[in-house]
């Protein structure tokens, strides 16, 4: 039987430390790809938005970012991050607007942002976006948003909505005109009177007797805009109204409604205890009478 010491050493099992070698280096890029991954497109953001100005197209920076789909990208990223970690956050709009249709979505909810400043310039920028792609998206997109927290979003939703010319936006509107903000209730009004719907002539009319003097002249300008034949009866109930102001108001907006039949409820407004109606009526039988006298 051999000595111990004469038995062969056993092979070095050189493969195991090689393996653990390799396995740190890859192990070790993959941490560096992510950091890389996770860094670049966050400091190439801080930086534009640092050499930008909120609320500026910077078609420059976009292009510098890699084109409007991967400015959409990395711009979401950041926005996702601690507002300590990433500064200024309303300089990231100008970037959005650059980028064009692609930003639709992350401007939607940046109409949530914790920063208000950053909600109202995402508003303007997301209605003028869709304004120019209008279509069933851009209108259902503006209607939830009239129910956005910000006053100062729901009224650039309320604005917008009237310019593009959707009758479901009507419904929205009639309900923005009992908005808790006077501004809101302001351009709701401004808004329907441009749709030009029946429907908004009753509640426009209930709007005239708004506390707020501002809400109730655009709600008269908004009757002058939507009288014509087809909302004549609606606007007629309106003269039978109890308030004054209401009546005078109506028989204003009764001279641009181009339809002789409301010349008779006019003659019978020009004997109405109150002095302005009667003022009214008449300068609105003369635009009438005008009217017919030119065709």
């Amino acid at each position: 039987m051999p000595e111990p010491a004469d038995q062969p050493a056993p092979p070095l099992r050189t493969w195991r430390p090689m393996i653990l070698w390799t396995a740190g280096i890859l192990l070790a890029l993959g941490l560096a790809w992510s950091i890389a991954a996770v860094a670049v497109p966050y400091f190439q953001v801080r930086a534009a938005v640092m050499r930008s100005t909120a609320f500026t197209p910077d078609a420059a920076e976009m292009e510098r970012l890699g084109g409007p789909e991967a400015t959409v990208r990395k711009v979401s990223f950041y926005l996702r991050l601690p507002s300590r970690l990433a500064p200024n956050r309303g300089g990231t709009l100008g970037l959005l607007w650059a980028s064009g249709k692609p930003a639709v979505p992350v401007l939607f909810k940046l109409l949530g942002d914790e920063d208000e400043h950053v909600r109202i310039g995402a508003a303007e920028l997301l209605t003028d976006e869709l304004r120019k792609h209008a279509g069933n998206e851009a209108v259902e997109l503006l209607i939830a948003a009239l129910k956005n927290d910000c006053a100062g979003v729901r009224i650039r939703v309320a604005d917008r909505l009237g310019e593009l010319g959707d009758p479901r936006a009507v419904g929205p509107l009639i309900i923005a005109l009992k908005d808790k903000d006077e501004g809101v209730r302001n351009f709701a009004a401004r808004s329907l009177g441009r749709l030009g719907d029946a429907r908004a002539v009753e509640p426009l009319i209930s709007a005239l007797k708004d506390k707020d003097n501002g809400v109730s002249e655009a709600a008269e300008h908004a009757l002058i805009d939507i009288a014509s034949p087809q909302t004549l009866e609606a606007l007629l109930m309106g003269l039978k109204a109890p308030e004054g102001r209401v009546r005078a108001a109506v028989a204003n907006a009764l001279g641009y409604s181009a339809d002789m039949r409301a010349v008779e409820p006019l003659i019978a407004a020009l004997r109405d205890q109150d002095g302005t109606v009667r003022r009214c009526a008449a300068e609105a039988l003369k635009k009438l009478q005008g009217e017919e006298a030119g065709k």
